[in-house]
């Protein structure tokens, strides 16, 4: 059953009879669960709602006017050997704390989920509302070792659930979160051949390195990757990217721009990436954006006294060095400044998890006078909050009108230069 919290007045459900608090009990003649029932029949011209103590209403979707009550997210029952949450120290972000592995958080934002908490039920559900992509933490296909990395009480085998969404014509991105010595090398392949086995329904591999921070006391001993091991994991990928470029032209695996630094190897060169998120492809699309409009810079007249200073990680700076010497030729003071992630361990070097504590010392060690000093938007979420509850105009108060933040892509930071 599904609880109404608005009714817009004017509305094909106002003037029909329904109000806040009335409860739906079925939509189109099936139960009605959350908000994906009202999303997915919204689709279609007319709608059936069934009111408990109030019948049958059938209306226009056309103004529907209807707001439900949101859906309790459904709780992660696995306890990964390399679980981010798990390793997260006290004094972050209180939904950071949230371990989530819910199918519709998977639909609707891209969650990626493991499918160990699916009841037929829920396969049933998907099949009907078609709810399509879905996003799915696969690790490794052999069902003894995926147990052992989830450290579940439940055994599904993945390989059977996959094939299930395939045959439910359901798109799929899958990630795989690499470990050295557990779940790469021959693993890797077996996995990969599973995964590109079942494209097109399997729409992207991601090969992600596990990210380990400073607070694993009493958790799985796991090793990050060294250069000669994030070569391998390449390596092996490069084999199949290479098969579906020629056939399909798109890798169908994508690899993370953190394995190619840890390996020091050039980024490669994709016409178009499916996916972009969790470090996929973001070095290629900022590249591609900064070439576009570096002529921004051009016959301006720029105060060569001034110094702008920008924040960035350890991985960062390697990123953008390359980027920050074309800005210099035109005859602009720019520098980088890397921040050292102490707060979860060195280990954590992308930009991303930069945490306010670490930034706000960085700042405050600074000799050098700059005019700016930028910080990008990634450390941010929706409320301006860094990962330690950090505001972002706890930062700016300490920069004496020196602090800006900038959009994370290249036309925003080119723009932000040239002013």
């Amino acid at each position: 059953m599904l609880k109404i919290i608005e009714v817009e007045k004017n509305s094909q459900s106002y003037k029909k009879g329904i109000r806040e608090n009335d409860i739906i009990e079925k939509i189109n003649g099936y139960e009605a669960v959350d908000q994906l029932d009202i999303l997915y029949y919204s689709n279609f011209e007319n709608i059936e709602i069934e009111i408990k103590n109030k019948g049958k209403f059938f209306l226009n979707t056309e103004n529907l006017g209807l707001t439900v009550e949101n859906f309790k997210i459904r709780r992660c029952n696995n306890n990964c050997i390399f679980c981010f949450v798990s390793q997260m120290p006290d004094g972050c972000r209180k939904s950071l704390y949230i371990k989530d592995d819910d199918y519709r958080l998977s639909f609707l934002y891209g969650a990626y989920i493991t499918l160990n908490n699916m009841t037929e039920k829920d396969y049933k559900r998907i099949d009907r509302l078609n709810l399509s992509p879905l996003y799915v933490s696969v690790h490794t296909v052999d069902k003894r070792l995926r147990a052992d990395i989830l450290k579940s009480k439940k055994i599904i085998n993945i390989k059977k659930k996959l094939k299930k969404l395939k045959d439910m014509n359901i798109l799929l991105h899958t990630q795989v979160v690499l470990m050295p010595g557990i779940n790469d090398g021959e693993n890797l392949i077996e996995t990969l051949d599973f995964l590109t086995g079942l494209y097109p329904a399997v729409q992207t591999v991601s090969l992600v390195p596990v990210g380990l921070t400073c607070f694993r006391d009493n958790m799985y001993s796991l090793n990050d990757y060294n250069k000669k091991e994030a070569k391998e994991v390449i390596e092996i990928a490069e084999k199949y990217q290479n098969k579906f470029l020629d056939e399909y032209k798109e890798p169908l695996v994508y690899i993370t721009d953190e394995f190619y630094i840890k390996a020091d190897k050039e980024f490669p060169e994709y016409k178009k990436y499916e996916i972009y998120e969790d470090g996929v492809g973001m070095y290629q699309v900022f590249k591609e954006e900064f070439d576009r409009n570096l002529n921004i810079l051009k016959n301006k007249n720029f105060d060569k006294s001034k110094k702008i200073g920008i924040i960035t990680s350890v991985d960062g700076k390697k990123v953008l060095e390359r980027f920050i010497k074309k800005i210099k030729n035109y005859g602009i003071t720019i520098e980088l400044l890397p921040v050292v992630n102490d707060f979860f361990g060195e280990n954590i070097t992308v930009t991303g998890l930069l945490t306010g504590i670490d930034i706000k010392r960085k700042i405050q060690n600074i000799k050098d006078d700059y005019d700016k000093i930028l910080i990008p938007d990634i450390v941010l979420n929706e409320e301006n909050l860094l990962l330690d509850d950090y505001h972002k105009n706890d930062l700016i108060k300490i920069g004496k009108g020196k602090i800006e933040f900038v959009n994370s892509d290249a036309k925003s930071l080119i723009k932000k230069v040239a002013e």
